[in-house]
């Protein structure tokens, strides 16, 4: 594939950002710019015959702090990038067995000391499910057979310290200490430790560099590199990256750079994970901001670009939409206003051929999709059919869209929707000779609408 063409997509991201300010300094940056590809992701040849448009003044200033902090930046790996053009207008359906080739529905026991909302996080282990409530603010602990086993909330957690009793907080995290597994909860200046009976094992301070951020701990490889979020390049810097890589407290990589001064003036939320592990070893994938339509693949030594989206132009963000200030601190309501831009990637995973992502925007279309890489077909997660084997019943609802999949866990992805939605699939499905398991037809004759929500295991084909 040729490397200009690599980097097409981008360059014009930058070209708004240029007025003239100088011809040493241009110069300057133009011999830097093979370097600073992967950084900047800008074609040099279109760089060139666009130096003198009214914009380069913007560009050589917004450029001048990334010149200065180079040296700090790594270069992302765009060698193997694959360029996927997307059409979601074309996305056909197709039946569940198309797609997965099996498919396990979990109910979750309702009690009236089990009873929650939403599954916000999901962790498995080896015979349990764990489960963390954002609308009650607890974790609950099911059995693989969806029996309640028991709760962890904020008024479990003794402080200790000047919070006034119980503590929330924001989910956990699953380790693995002397061969057990622990439930680790970061809660106001704590490290709280529980087992998976509920029993608290141990509290832990904070230290000022944890308590300064707020991270969730991901590593890849078996050197447990550490993956850390908008760091900035150094204390008090304007400039940070949106990704550094770490090996204890040695920072061994720094990727995909930002002003803070620029970035946080839209406060623009992510929908669910940025980070997505599909099961490959030592690799997870990354997707970014807001605006940036790419899926980048971390590995211990480094990050590699796997994937730019390219769409009609009737979906597509302006070509300067990071750059130019008509955008910057605008963006919410650019969204609004322009509903069917497609502005964010999210829910990235791939088995064999298929590659599972959304595709986020403010309209209430389509924006859930498998792309089989070998045929270039693209499927509509939200129109998949159900078939015998989902017992007719469909394996996403409408809330897919925007939170997608909990997670991959030894060969299956997990998905869940309410029983509200469960017992409206079933009434649909009556004239099917639908069949289900003993564990939904246990739950059909004891719940109700109002119970807990159903784990769904999928497991996906590869090709």
């Amino acid at each position: 594939m040729n490397s200009a063409h690599n980097h097409n997509y981008t360059v014009k991201t930058l070209i708004s950002r240029s007025k003239i300010i100088g011809v040493q300094l241009i110069t300057n940056i133009i011999d830097h710019l093979e370097n600073m590809m992967a950084l900047l992701k800008i074609n040099v040849d279109i760089i060139k015959t666009s130096l003198m448009n009214k914009y380069t003044l913007l560009l050589s200033l917004y450029l001048l702090p990334f010149s200065i902090t180079f040296a700090q930046t790594n270069k992302i790996d765009s060698s193997e990038i694959v360029n996927l053009r997307i059409d979601p207008e074309t996305a056909r359906g197709a039946a569940v067995s198309d797609v997965f080739e099996d498919v396990k529905f979990i109910p979750l026991e309702t009690t009236s000391e089990s009873l929650f909302g939403r599954i916000q996080q999901l962790g498995i282990t080896k015979d349990y499910f764990i489960i963390y409530d954002g609308d009650t603010k607890a974790i609950l602990i099911f059995s693989k057979e969806g029996k309640y086993k028991t709760k962890i909330d904020a008024n479990r957690i003794s402080l200790g310290d000047d919070s006034g009793g119980a503590s929330e907080f924001n989910g956990f995290e699953l380790k693995r200490e002397n061969d057990a597994d622990i439930i680790q909860i970061r809660a106001s200046k704590n490290y709280v430790d529980f087992d998976l009976n509920g029993k608290l094992i141990k509290k832990v301070a904070l230290t000022p560099a944890q308590s300064s951020y707020y991270f969730a701990n991901y590593t890849v490889g078996d050197d447990m590199v550490s993956i850390k979020f908008n760091r900035p390049t150094v204390k008090g810097s304007d400039t940070y990256h949106e990704l550094v890589l770490a090996k204890g407290d040695d920072v061994v990589g720094r990727y995909l750079p930002f002003l803070r001064s620029i970035k946080y003036r839209d406060n623009i939320g992510r929908f669910g994970s940025n980070i997505f592990n599909y099961g490959k070893k030592d690799e997870l994938y990354y997707v970014g901001w807001a605006g940036d339509l790419n899926i980048y693949k971390i590995k211990p030594a480094g990050v590699l670009l796997s994937y730019h989206f390219i769409l009609p132009e009737k979906y597509s963000l302006p070509l300067d939409f990071d750059s130019n200030p008509e955008y910057i601190g605008n963006k919410q309501l650019y969204f609004k206003n322009n509903r069917e831009k497609y502005f964010q990637i999210g829910n990235a995973f791939q088995f064999g051929n298929n590659l599972f992502f959304n595709l986020m925007n403010s309209s209430s279309g389509n924006k859930s999709f498998l792309y089989n890489l070998k045929k270039s077909l693209l499927l509509s997660i939200r129109n998949l059919q159900p078939d015998q084997l989902s017992s007719f019943l469909p394996v996403t609802d409408a809330t897919f869209d925007y939170y997608g999949f909990h997670l991959f866990k030894d060969g299956y992805l997990y998905n869940s929707y309410s029983s509200l939605s469960m017992f409206n699939f079933k009434q649909d499905s009556e004239n099917k000779s639908a069949k289900y398991s003993k564990l939904l037809q246990e739950y059909f004759s004891s719940q109700n609408k109002k119970g807990n929500p159903v784990l769904i295991m999928l497991k996906p084909k590869l090709n």
